[in-house]
């Protein structure tokens, strides 16, 4: 019986012990990052991958940060987010047999558009469109519009980085968006 309340209390001392490391060291790794002029919080990770959000007024950035990517992986990586991503607004079959609907698909005018630029340093490529009101990209009702959106990748050759981007503004600001696709390059080169 003492065996029992003994090994139960080391797991209890280990399970505290587990959740101290990871909240101290969650606040080690809290922090700003200052990136393509936006003061940027550190949500999580360490010195491969990084979780950075900004938000102010309906201007809301999260960007994945993964560092020390090869050229040949990262450009794997990125053309496969491209292909599920774009895969998600081509014409689908439904996966039942209805009497109505044979066929779903997102209109011409709410689908994302695919774009890739050259930028300094590396290449950007990415889709603008739309979201709901609770940044979901993907709306096909003009109803449920409620954020542009613009889904980025971004390689930058000299520090191996890649950026997964997502940025979301309000509808009436589609300019600052365009913006701030200008202001995606490599700080490195």
């Amino acid at each position: 019986m003492r065996f029992k309340w003994a090994m139960t209390g080391c797991l209890i001392l280990t399970v505290l012990l587990g959740v101290y490391f990871l909240v101290s060291k969650s606040e080690q790794e809290a922090g700003q990052v200052n990136l393509w002029g936006y003061q940027l919080e550190r949500i999580s990770g360490d010195k491969d991958i990084q979780f950075l959000l900004y938000q102010e007024g309906s201007e809301k950035l999260e960007i994945t940060v993964i560092n020390g990517v090869k050229k040949r992986a990262a450009e794997s990586l990125i053309d496969e987010k491209i292909h599920v991503f774009g895969s998600l607004f081509e014409k689908q079959r439904v996966g039942y047999s209805g009497q109505h609907t044979e066929f779903v698909s997102c209109p011409d005018n709410l689908k994302p558009s695919y774009r890739e630029v050259p930028v300094t340093g590396g290449q950007l490529k990415y889709f603008s469109g739309y979201a709901n009101s609770r940044y979901a990209v993907g709306v096909c009702l003009e109803e449920d519009v409620a954020f542009i959106s613009l889904n980025a990748y971004l390689y930058c050759n000299q520090s191996a980085v890649v950026y997964d981007i997502s940025y979301f503004n309000a509808v009436s600001l589609s300019k600052i968006a365009d913006d701030f696709v200008r202001r995606l390059i490599c700080e490195d080169s």
